[in-house]
């Protein structure tokens, strides 16, 4: 029993390598210059997350609160293999206005609000 709870918890750590939760200060729109899954959900508070099994990725990426609005870009360029393992959550108490960066489109949306964007 002891063997399988620490298989278990080296399977959950393996499976999310990077997880972190910023909270922000209050903005009213955000700007994603990243190519990644993005998810814009209600809550009561201003967050930010960035999830990935690829804590290289994660490291990547870079934010920022100007004039209310929350900048969300990369530092370099990501693979598309980092790509794919990247998932970032916006937590805002009221739908800010979402603006999607020039080089980049939205591949599809769905009802929660998930959308992945790629160059």
């Amino acid at each position: 029993m002891k063997k399988m709870m620490i298989l278990v918890s080296v399977l959950v750590m393996a499976a999310t390598a990077y997880a972190k939760n910023i909270e922000t200060k209050p903005f009213e729109g955000v700007k994603v210059n990243v190519p990644a899954r993005v998810r814009v959900v209600s809550g009561e508070n201003y967050e930010m997350g960035v999830r990935s099994t690829d804590s290289i990725a994660a490291s990547k990426i870079l934010w920022s609160i100007d004039n209310g609005v929350l900048n969300i870009r990369t530092r370099g360029e990501l693979t598309e293999e980092e790509r794919a393992k990247l998932c970032i959550t916006i937590v805002a108490p009221v739908e800010p206005k979402l603006t999607v960066g020039r080089d980049f489109e939205v591949r599809y949306v769905m009802r929660n609000r998930d959308m992945a964007l790629s160059k």
